[in-house]
């Protein structure tokens, strides 16, 4: 009989254990549910920062669902209209311009190590045609309920393995 209740406290005590990874996971999601619009981005590169492709005056929002989906997007601040109001007219140069100055992507995050602060997205939409179908991660450099700031995966840009720094605040 003493076996089979110790039996039982160990299953218990692991169910628990279960519990409360479940619940801090919960936790950081629950911080981020909501719109945040961004305050900054750079790139960094080494110890150097500059602003992203998308320059150092931006526009945007990311948003987090309670359901696990996210939308990120994000402009230069201070884009050119296309010439003559059509929304589909505009030079092959406007477009290319304007395609340079837009990221967008929409999908599914999830909380990967709730103690580490990391996150995924994972892009079923995207501007750029090689995002779309790809999971990347989040590493959270600070959150708390009016700032978010993480730290991208690195990417290649301009021929240097780069990391993104971006900065939100809660949107109002």
């Amino acid at each position: 009989m003493k076996s089979f209740v110790l039996v039982v406290t160990a299953l218990a005590s692991l169910l628990n254990a279960g519990a409360v990874v479940a619940q801090e996971a919960k936790a950081l999601k629950q911080q981020l549910v909501g719109t945040w619009q961004i305050v900054s981005g750079v790139m960094q590169v080494g110890d150097e920062l500059k602003p992203t492709p998308l320059g150092p005056d931006l526009a945007g929002m990311l948003i987090y669902t309670a359901d696990g989906h996210m939308c990120f997007n994000a402009m230069k601040a201070d884009r050119p209209k296309m010439a003559g109001g059509d929304r589909v007219g505009g030079t092959v140069e406007q477009k290319a311009s304007a395609y340079d100055s837009y990221r967008s992507f929409c999908g599914r995050y999830e909380v990967v190590s709730e103690t580490d602060r990391v996150i995924s997205h994972s892009y079923q939409l995207a501007l750029l045609p090689d995002s779309t179908g790809t999971t990347e991660k989040r590493f959270i450099l600070e959150l708390t309920p009016s700032t978010l700031k993480f730290r991208t995966t690195p990417h290649i840009v301009a021929g240097k393995e780069t990391f993104g720094v971006w900065t939100f605040k809660r949107a109002q």
